[in-house]
């Protein structure tokens, strides 16, 4: 049986939680079913840690940034349908506002098998001029006809997408994050015991 092809998108490797996340689960992927590929920003606090995964196709973008640039964005947009089908992905699961535009829509016209966002809070608020925040949602919406499953980490989030005609509940799932017990293990028994624990 072929490996199944699975291309991430995430934004920029910077340090959060969003990017810790997408790393660890990376790095846990059975490499026997999977052939893991990444596409994110040239730059990131969390690039060298990307870059020491095994088995791993990194690709940095000339073009995907944070801010928004309608010139740089229709370019990492094609950049990311490009990387899609070079790839031959049967899954793309994009994460961070910007890439999961961007990537849910190049996935869509790529025709991807099956394509996942996971929701790591929306690129929108209560405090943006009603403008920004309209815009936000539209693109959004636009995005989530082309998701087969929006992935959240809070109920919160879920709630969120709903009141605002984000998808269909159908779409949406809740995945806590998950944590490594051995980024929490104590080497200093002293301080267990000064703790009473």
């Amino acid at each position: 049986m072929r490996k199944i092809n699975l291309v991430y998108i995430i934004t920029k490797l910077e340090l959060g939680g969003a990017q810790k996340q997408l790393l660890s689960l990376i790095r846990q992927l059975d490499r026997e079913k999977f052939n893991v590929f990444l596409f994110t920003a040239r730059e990131g606090l969390m690039m060298q840690d990307a870059l020491s995964i095994p088995d791993l196709t990194l690709s940095k973008s000339r073009c995907l940034e944070r801010a928004i640039n309608p010139l740089k964005d229709i370019l990492a947009l094609i950049e990311i349908y490009l990387f899609i089908k070079k790839n031959k992905a049967d899954i793309v699961h994009t994460h961070s506002s910007k890439a999961g535009i961007l990537g849910r829509l190049a996935a869509g016209f790529a025709k991807v098998n099956l394509v996942l966002h996971t929701v790591h809070g929306w690129s929108f608020n209560d405090y943006q001029p009603g403008w920004k925040r309209g815009f936000f949602i539209w693109l959004e919406r636009l995005a989530a006809a082309f998701t087969h499953k929006i992935i959240v980490v809070s109920q919160h989030d879920k709630v969120k997408g709903l009141a605002n005609r984000i998808g269909s509940d159908y779409q949406y799932h809740l995945i806590r994050y998950g944590i490594s017990y051995s980024d929490f293990a104590i080497k200093d028994q002293k301080i267990k015991e000064e703790l009473y624990i």
